[in-house]
């Protein structure tokens, strides 16, 4: 009897242990979240980075906990298998310090377009708990990362809650209740290693790729033909990559390189994933085509090499926007207004600012500054011109039409109002990076932005009226083919989550909404069939005449008629009078596009 009742109360004594171990860890959606299981410093369901080890030395809860000593940027991670997209997760965690240098946080996403940070305070010599919540929204698993960098000391991080429930990663202190008490019973000390201790197959082991599969739809890369060619063992560890951690904004298993920067052993390599590119997949562009641009570090030798995602460092420095030329000279606003911008940065609109030798000396030189702190994600030189996207400010940015033979590294940082590099002149056609027609003593940059608020872009001083293509500044309007001067001013963007547009000041007229009207009727089109700047047919000229004909028509109308149905029915005759002009403009376009195969016949 008195065996039993001992055994009895060494299964309740453990039952009760257990369960304060995994009472608020229960719900939680990450495997191993105290890393209790493992062997020795390898802890089951994680890979763990450099000088980052299960450890029994501290712990919150438990017996072990999650060291890191590594004075570099380091990064445990594991899949969450259980976790969903379009859902709100709540995390929790705790972390110790044994001083408050260097940064520690958990992230959640699944590439480096994704990362959200829960970032952990520099409070020492406690266990302190980090919570709060994110929405998922990538359609790839879920990734949790626990990240440290620029450590001077050990942290210690445990008890990894991720829930879709916010009372799962409640602070909870657990307190067992109905403990039995029995006297002259032999005392029992589990050590670390029980019998109830499930044991794992298939233990991942410490590497820079990970062992599990993500949810994934390809199994295989294709490589189309790009700028640059690597060796197949750095094309191979790419590829495992890639397979292992899809970027999440990526529409296809076809990818590219187009820039790498670095030294024999270390290399930074930009990629892009591409889209609607059939086989042989030898016809791509880079406005056009790439739907996710980014770099990826490799390290090793031939034939082994490491790579991984470039992780971006927290946002920091200017909150504000500069135009992107020197402050004291001006630009022309391009005849397009606002465009398209760059898949490769969702949801982002363009415009071009244009210069050139013979247009006067108040007009920019070629040479482009950086609009706002950040850092280069992404590099395409295809031999001919190259773009670069810079992240890490306010809004991601595009910069295309560089000139050749210039040095830009992925991971470098660029400072607002810095010289970033000179553009290309003339005529231009590249395999990948950019195209541009104009003369031989033109320049222009194409700049790709993402709105700093609903409709609009705050910059220089300025607002951009993303619908009516209008830049103002200081209660003046500049529209296409106006000369926008920079006189140094900078815009800080306001809260994006305000839908109060912002104030664009004054220059506010009566005509402002009949030439919308006439704009938004007819701009898009010729612009379809009159690229920009092309010699042989005057867009510019064309677009100024019918906008004049258009005011003029109205206003000798109003004067004689006033408003009236005789008013309205005469501007319906107008506009039917105009749609037969672009009628002739197409046709003559369509013309000019077959002049080229006519002419060696004639």
């Amino acid at each position: 009897m008195r065996i039993r009742s001992t055994a009895l109360l060494i299964l309740m004594s453990l039952t009760l242990a257990l369960a304060q171990v995994s009472t608020v860890l229960a719900a939680s959606v990450v495997t191993n979240p105290g890393f209790e299981n493992g062997t020795g410093s390898n802890a089951d369901n994680w890979t763990e980075g450099t000088n980052q080890t299960r450890s029994s030395d501290m712990a919150h809860t438990g017996t072990y906990s999650l060291k890191s000593t590594n004075t570099g940027t380091a990064y445990t991670y594991q899949s969450v298998g259980g976790a969903a997209y379009n859902q709100t997760y709540y995390v929790a965690y705790w972390i110790y310090r044994l001083n408050s240098a260097g940064d520690v946080y958990l992230r959640l996403g699944h590439d480096p377009s994704s990362w959200y940070n829960f970032t952990a305070p520099t409070t020492t010599g406690e266990w302190v708990r980090v919570s709060g919540s994110h929405y998922y929204s990538d359609a790839y698993s879920m990734i949790a990362r626990i990240t440290t960098a620029n450590l001077t000391d050990t942290v210690y991080i445990d008890d990894i809650c991720i829930s879709k429930t916010e009372s799962d990663c409640a602070e909870v202190t657990p307190t067992p209740t109905n403990t039995p008490t029995q006297t002259n019973t032999p005392t029992y000390t589990p050590t670390n290693t029980t019998s109830i201790t499930p044991t794992q197959t298939n233990t991942p082991t410490a590497s820079t790729t990970p062992t599990f599969t993500p949810t994934n739809p390809y199994s295989s890369i294709i490589w189309a033909d790009g700028p640059l060619t690597l060796s197949s063992a750095l094309l191979e560890a790419i590829e495992d990559l890639l397979i292992a951690f899809p970027p999440g904004d990526a529409e296809s298993n076809i990818y590219a390189t187009t820039n790498i920067s670095g030294i024999d052993t270390s290399w930074n390599i930009s990629l892009v994933n591409l889209a609607d590119v059939p086989a042989p997949y030898d016809v791509w562009n880079q406005e056009d085509n790439v739907a996710w641009a980014w770099f990826v570090e490799c390290t090793g030798t031939e034939p082994n090499w490491t790579c991984s995602y470039y992780e971006l460092s927290p946002s920091g420095g200017s909150t504000s926007l500069i135009f992107p030329w020197k402050s004291g000279y001006s630009a022309r606003y391009g005849v397009l207004g606002v465009h398209a911008g760059a898949i490769m940065v969702p949801g982002s609109s363009a415009v071009d600012f244009v210069g050139g030798d013979t247009m006067g000396s108040s007009v920019f030189p070629p040479q482009v500054v950086a609009v706002s702190d950040g850092t280069i994600v992404h590099v395409c030189n295809d031999g001919t011109s190259i773009a670069i996207r810079v992240d890490g400010g306010p809004v991601a940015l595009g910069y295309f039409h560089f000139a050749i033979g210039q040095t830009f590294t992925e991971g470098q940082v660029v400072r607002q109002g810095q010289v970033l590099g000179n553009l290309r002149y003339g005529t231009f056609s590249g395999s990948v990076c950019g195209r541009g027609i104009q003369t031989a003593d033109q320049y222009h940059l194409h700049f790709v932005f993402l709105p700093t608020s609903p409709g609009y872009l705050e910059i220089g001083g300025c607002v951009l009226n993303l619908s009516s293509g209008s830049f103002v500044c200081g209660g003046n309007t500049y529209r296409p083919l106006s000369y926008i001067p920079n006189g140094g001013g900078a815009s800080d963007p306001q809260d994006p989550t305000n839908d109060n547009p912002p104030s664009v000041g004054g220059g506010a007229h009566f005509w402002d909404g009949p030439v919308d009207l006439i704009k938004r009727l007819f701009a898009d089109r010729l612009s379809q069939y009159l690229p920009d700047q092309l010699p042989l047919v005057d867009y510019a000229l064309q677009k100024v005449q019918l906008i004049t004909v258009a005011l003029l028509s109205m206003t000798m109308l109003i004067w004689t008629v006033g408003f009236s149905g005789t008013f309205f029915l005469s501007v319906i005759g107008g506009i039917i009078y105009l749609e037969l002009q672009l009628l002739a403009l197409r046709i003559v376009a369509f013309f000019l596009k077959l002049l080229p195969f006519i002419l060696p016949f004639v």
